[in-house]
């Protein structure tokens, strides 16, 4: 048992957000396509604008991609570092890769029903303890691993 003054419910279910996050943020690092349009020239007098609003949209869509990039490669970091490569498997099938079901992974691993979610909860705990704590795309700090009050 890996740190047991973690509350493993709560510890859990924040792992498994963290982890189930990694799918939009990952879409988003792979197609985030930025398109920048041409100017539309109107010889329609306009009142001056202040600002530039195609370049703010631009500048927030390079930071929601740096964004994704950061989370996408923190998570894949630290799935790397799990030691246990049945963990490691675990945690990258159900979470990393899409489409891939807990059966076809407990057959995979050629493992019962139980026996899989229990190792499912403890690559998810083990998950969490290699997790370092790091800031949301708003800038907060998170820290995934939840202790225990003594």
């Amino acid at each position: 048992m890996h740190f047991p003054s973690l509350n493993h419910e709560k510890t859990i279910r924040n792992a498994k957000q963290v982890l189930r996050n990694y799918s939009s943020f990952h879409k988003m690092e792979l197609s985030l396509k930025i398109t920048l349009k041409s100017p539309i020239i109107s010889a329609m007098p306009k009142s001056a604008t202040v600002g530039n609003a195609q370049e703010e949209k631009i500048i927030d869509k390079l930071e929601e991609r740096h964004y994704a990039m950061y989370y996408c490669e923190l998570i894949r970091d630290v799935v790397s570092i799990i030691q246990d490569p049945t963990y490691q498997k675990i945690i990258t099938d159900t979470y990393l890769c899409e489409g891939i079901s807990d059966l076809a992974i407990m057959l995979d691993l050629n493992m019962g029903k139980s026996q899989y979610y229990a190792n499912k909860r403890q690559a998810l705990i083990v998950f969490a303890e290699c997790m370092p704590a790091f800031k949301d795309a708003r800038g907060n700090m998170i820290d995934i691993a939840v202790y225990k009050k003594n």
